[in-house]
């Protein structure tokens, strides 16, 4: 039988020869207890629902973090590339002379912004 209706069962039994005695207030307190067990169950179950929610959204914000911390990496690699005074020097090969940066021709760049729209 479940809690509750085992428990409201015991509170409408006939206890008429219990009143004036020490057995009734103990009767009395054990009820109080049990109520109070029902109350801390469900004060429990909500807060246990609450942090289910707040972990869930903790996970998300750390997710978003991450992947935002990816971006920044992804973002200094370019900058650095394109700050880099070496690759802006010009080479010599069979295709003729060109530097590392005209060779790229800004591929580098176009691919962070296009990670970024499909984001």
């Amino acid at each position: 039988m479940e809690f509750r209706s085992r428990l409201e069962e015991i509170k409408n039994t006939d206890i008429s020869l219990l009143y004036g005695t020490k057995l009734k207030e103990r009767w009395d307190w054990l009820i109080q207890q049990a109520e109070r067990v029902q109350e801390l169950e469900k004060r429990c179950h909500y807060l246990n629902n609450e942090l289910f929610s707040e972990r869930t959204i903790k996970n998300e914000f750390q997710q978003g973090i991450e992947k935002q911390g990816k971006r920044i990496k992804d973002l200094e690699q370019v900058l650095e590339f394109y700050a880099d005074e070496q690759n802006y020097l010009e080479m010599v090969d069979q295709s003729g002379v060109e530097t590392l940066i005209e060779e790229d021709n800004g591929e580098m760049a176009r691919q962070i912004i296009t990670t970024r729209k499909e984001a």
